[in-house]
C-alpha cells in the first residue's frame, strides 16, 4: 500500500532528527525524498532503494526498516484502545530461519486479546515487536489477518528445536533462559533457578558443569545468592550416621551471586577486578568456575570418615615441604594470585584450577598424581 501524506508527516517529526544522527543523511535531503515517494504513490521498498542511494551508512536499511515498522505497530496498537475487548488478534508475517525465538513464541500462540498479550508478559512487542528489524506485528484476526498468520509453522519450529536444546552438545548455546534451565535440569542438577541472572551467564554455567554429566554426578540445586562478594560458589550439605563415625554428602548446591554474576557484563568486570587485585591473576570464568568444581571434588571424595582431600593434600604439602611450605605457596601465588593462601580448602580448589590449566610450578607438579586418584577429577 502507497504511504499517504498523514502517515509521512507523523513519519517525519518523530523520526528525522534521529534519521539524520544514526545514518548520516542530512535530514532535509531525506525528506525531500520522501515527500517525492508521497506524490508519486512509491512503495515502501522503492523508498528504502532510494535513502539507501542518498546514505552511505551500512545500518540505513535496517533503521529504516525498523521505524516504519514500529510506526505501523504504533497505528495497530492505537486502533486496539478503541476496540471490543474480546477482539482477538494474531502475530504474523514470515517464519524462516531468520525468525527470532520470541517471535516464534507469540506467533505460535494463536488468536490472543490485547489483555492476553499484555499478562503474558509481551507487552513490548505490541509496540517493538521481537526488536530491530523485525518483520512482525500483531495484526486483527480477522479474514485477511488469518491468511498472514503462521503460527502451526511457527508451533513445529519450536518443536524441532525443543527436540535438541537438551543434547549436552547444547550446553552454553541456548538463546533463551527458559532452555538454558532446561537443559540444567536435565543434565547437571536437580532444580535449576536462573531467574535472577541473564542466559550470557546461564551459558557459562552450564558449559562449565557439563563436565559433571560425563562424571555421573549430580548438584541437587543451582540458585542464586545475595553475597555482596560471591561470584560462583558450591556448598554440601553433609549427612552423619552413627555420630562422627561415618559422614556422607547429601546434597550439593552450586551458587551465583546476583550482585556480580547477575549478568554476562558485571561478571566479567568482577572478574576484571579480581585480576587488577592480584586474587586471581589471568583470571577467566572458566578459571573461576574449574576452582568450583575442585571443591565439589573435595566434597565428594572422602579419604576416610574424618579427612577429606583438602586436609590429606595440605598434610602431604607439610609433610613434603615442613617449614619451606609457605615460601613455596607463596611463590605460586606470584603467578596465579593470592587466593591460593587463603585456607586448606581454598589451596586444594586452586590447585586443581592450576593443575588443570598447567600452571602449577615445577614444585607442585607431583599433585597430579593426587587429583588423578580422585572420582569425578
Amino acid at each position: 500500500m502507497p504511504i499517504n501524506e498523514q502517515t509521512l508527516e507523523s513519519f517525519l517529526s518523530g523520526n528525522l532528527s534521529v534519521l539524520d544522527e544514526i545514518i548520516g543523511t542530512d535530514a532535509s535531503e531525506l525528506k525531500n525524498i520522501l515527500n517525492s515517494a508521497t506524490i508519486s504513490g512509491m512503495q515502501t521498498s522503492e523508498i528504502l532503494n532510494q535513502v539507501s542511494v542518498a546514505s552511505s551508512a551500512s545500518g540505513q536499511r535496517a533503521i529504516l526498516n525498523t521505524r516504519l515498522n514500529t510506526y505501523s505497530r504504533v497505528a495497530t496498537n492505537t486502533m486496539m484502545k478503541d476496540a471490543p475487548a474480546d477482539t482477538k488478534y494474531v502475530y504474523v508475517g514470515p517464519i524462516d530461519d531468520r525468525t527470532r525465538d520470541e517471535c516464534l513464541d507469540y506467533a505460535s500462540a494463536g488468536p490472543l486479546t490485547e489483555a492476553q498479550i499484555i499478562e503474558s508478559g509481551w507487552a513490548a512487542s505490541l509496540v517493538d515487536g521481537g526488536g530491530i528489524n523485525c518483520r512482525h506485528k500483531w495484526e486483527i484476526a480477522s479474514d485477511e489477518g488469518i491468511k498472514l498468520f503462521e503460527g502451526k509453522q511457527a508451533q513445529q519450529v519450536i518443536q524441532n528445536k525443543q527436540g535438541n536444546i537438551n543434547l549436552l552438545s547444547m550446553a552454553g548455546k541456548h538463546s533463551r533462559l527458559k532452555d538454558a534451565t532446561k537443559w540444567a535440569e536435565t543434565n547437571v542438577a536437580k532444580k535449576v533457578d536462573f531467574s535472577k541472572t541473564d542466559v550470557g551467564v546461564a551459558n557459562l554455567i552450564n558449559k562449565q558443569l557439563k563436565e559433571l554429566q560425563s562424571k555421573g554426578i549430580v548438584i541437587d540445586e543451582i540458585l542464586p545468592t545475595r553475597k555482596s562478594k560471591e561470584l560462583f560458589s558450591v556448598s554440601a550439605k553433609y549427612l552423619t550416621i552413627g555420630g562422627t563415625e561415618t559422614s556422607i554428602v547429601q546434597s550439593i548446591k552450586f551458587k551465583y551471586g546476583i550482585n556480580n554474576a547477575g549478568n554476562k557484563k558485571r561478571l566479567n568486570d568482577s572478574i576484571r577486578r579480581l585480576n587488577e587485585k592480584g586474587i586471581i591473576k589471568n583470571g577467566t570464568v572458566e578459571s573461576i568456575m574449574t576452582h568450583e568444581y575442585g571443591h565439589i571434588l573435595d566434597y565428594i571424595n572422602p579419604i576416610d570418615t574424618l579427612t577429606s582431600p583438602s586436609n590429606a593434600l595440605n598434610k602431604l604439602l607439610s609433610d613434603k615441604f615442613k617449614l619451606n611450605k609457605l615460601e613455596i605457596l607463596t611463590k605460586q601465588s606470584q603467578i596465579s594470585g593470592t587466593y591460593i593462601l587463603t585456607n586448606a580448602e581454598e589451596q586444594f580448589a586452586e590447585m586443581y584450577r592450576l593443575w588443570k590449566e598447567n600452571k602449577l610450578i615445577e614444585e607442585f607438579e607431583f599433585v597430579g598424581d593426587f587429583f588423578n586418584s580422585l572420582r569425578g577429577s
